[in-house]
């Protein structure tokens, strides 16, 4: 089970007519414009759309102290704490929406390079080649780049992992199997569920290598076993964080979820219908078909390594390796989401390109090729398009900016989920000199360390006693979550009698409503009382 580092005769190669330096012009030249590319495309727009719930999390811990910080996602998060130090620093140049965003942006860039160098050493310089551009005209991965979470990190660690893996494997050089004890580390502590799975599955390669005599899989297990120690003292934080309970709003996977993964992995956020010309096309005309093309190119690009049982066991288990882990702890507790498994998807991509590949190699299959090449990057220009033009975030920007235009002496925010607070005020804190007296429902995030977490009469009775001197109540809430929320579940019904609305604004996944106080505010006596 050798894994091969020269070319078979035959081989594709996108520039065998020219001689060997003129070949690493081309590709030189041609990794460029792909890297360009993929930079212009995750640029683009980058700072058009505000922050969401999930972002003003990530600027909200990143501004804490370090100390702080490590200390809030140890008793409040789910995360590891790699991406929000890194956070930490970079917004110590500058806080702005495309400052932040753009530390999510380099490392998907740099996921590209990494991408090229796997598929060229797993099968040729052409899968590296093609790989690399389905990456970067990737919409999933575009999508990710433009958000300020871990994920696009995630994917460069796991694919930086996966590529030293692969070198390790083919030369057996030092510098290999420490670059992947410290990438594999890095994976873990960017983010648990996606970097456990690509690193369990990596184990299971190397033992496999072990079992059958290979030197190199004795070695790759010292290296990963490094990695895992490096990590052990963040090990314990995510037993207690896992013993905290489950993330609410993460459901048990379906058949359908993963239809809907494959399609999301090459086009993702597709819209409704896809206008060409004066035709329009209903997506669940061509989305069935679409996901059954990608999956048999797939299956094809592991179909062409047939003859390389090393290289195939390796891209097979980077497959579905963190599929098959995540399906399964999800079992014990929910944790499947596509998110977390972007370095499926790359692999994914790979083997696309490898499929590809495959078919143009063969006069009969190049039509085919063609065709569903052209389809791909249809569907991936109708779900930029959709991306760039039509998908809107949570406008917490134009909530903040409302509130602020409206607001007076006497008033107070009462939000319905604490982590709503968060990116609420980070553009409210630029609009006002003044803030208001804020509240959450069931409490603040540095009282409570819990994400909305449910609200009971007690909690409510005591949000109605302190809002009982003020004269009128802003009440926010998301989209997401408990979107009937009503005054009453805020501040409970005794308090919520004297309420009288006054006005209600939709700003774009973010609602606002204006009560005033009817007659005089209650006393604190009245508030009590039964």
């Amino acid at each position: 089970m050798e894994i091969r580092t020269t070319p078979e005769r035959g081989e594709a190669y996108p520039f065998a007519w020219v001689s060997r330096f003129s070949a690493y012009i081309l590709t030189t030249l041609a990794m460029s414009a792909i890297i360009l590319l993929g930079s212009l495309l995750r640029l683009h727009d980058l700072a058009s759309q505000s922050l969401w719930v999930d972002e003003g999390v990530s600027v909200w811990v990143a501004s804490k102290e370090v100390h702080y910080l490590l200390l809030w996602l140890v008793r409040g998060d789910v995360h590891p704490p790699l991406y929000f130090i890194l956070l930490h620093g970079w917004m110590m140049i500058d806080d702005s929406v495309y400052w932040i965003r753009l530390l999510s942006v380099i490392p998907s860039v740099l996921t590209i390079p990494f991408v090229y160098g796997l598929g060229k050493r797993l099968h040729s310089q052409s899968v590296g080649l093609l790989s690399a551009l389905l990456l970067a005209i990737s919409p999933f991965n575009i999508y990710f780049a433009q958000e300020a979470r871990m994920y696009s990190l995630l994917g460069l660690m796991a694919t930086a992992a996966s590529y030293c893996l692969v070198w390790g494997l083919q030369t057996s050089k030092t510098t290999a199997w420490v670059c992947y004890a410290l990438v594999a580390a890095g994976s873990l502590y960017t983010q648990q569920v996606g970097g456990l799975a690509i690193i369990v599955t990596h184990g299971v390669v190397l033992l496999t290598y072990y079992l059958r005599g290979k030197r190199e899989g004795v070695i790759g297990l010292y290296a990963l076993a490094a990695g895992v120690v490096g990590w052990l003292p963040w090990f314990a934080v995510m037993l207690y964080q896992i013993s905290r309970g489950a993330v609410s709003w993460i459901g048990n996977p379906s058949p359908h979820d993963l239809a809907l993964l494959v399609l999301s992995f090459t086009s993702h956020l597709l819209p409704d219908v896809i206008h060409l010309s004066s035709v329009t096309i209903p997506l669940p005309d061509i989305s069935l078909t679409a996901v059954l093309v990608y999956l048999s190119l797939a299956c094809l690009g592991i179909f062409s390594l047939r003859h390389l049982r090393g290289q195939i066991l390796i891209a097979s288990f980077l497959l579905f390796g963190p599929l098959v882990v995540e399906l399964n702890a999800s079992l014990l507790q929910p944790v499947f989401i596509d998110r977390t498994l972007i370095p499926v998807a790359i692999v994914f991509l790979l083997l696309l390109a490898a499929g590809l590949v495959w078919l143009m190699k063969h006069t009969i299959g190049r039509p085919v090729a063609v065709c569903a090449f052209a389809v791909l990057l249809l569907l991936n220009i109708s779900s930029l398009d959709n991306i760039y033009r039509h998908y809107e975030k949570e406008n917490w920007d134009s909530a903040a900016s409302y509130v602020t235009k409206q607001a007076r002496q006497g008033d107070i925010i009462i939000f319905n989920g604490n982590s709503s607070q968060l990116p609420f005020n980070y553009y409210y804190s630029r609009f006002s000199a003044t803030k208001l007296p804020q509240l959450s429902v069931p409490c603040e995030l540095d009282r409570c360390y819990r994400f909305e977490a449910p609200a009971n009469a007690e909690d409510r009775a005591r949000i109605g006693s302190q809002v009982s001197v003020y004269q009128r109540i802003w009440l926010v809430k998301r989209w997401w979550g408990n979107w009937d929320f009503t005054a009453e579940d805020a501040v409970g019904p005794r308090y919520a009698k004297q309420l009288r609305f006054i006005e209600e604004k939709d700003v774009g996944g973010v609602v606002v409503t204006l009560y005033g106080v009817e007659g005089e505010p209650m006393t604190q006596t009245q508030v009590d009382e039964p």
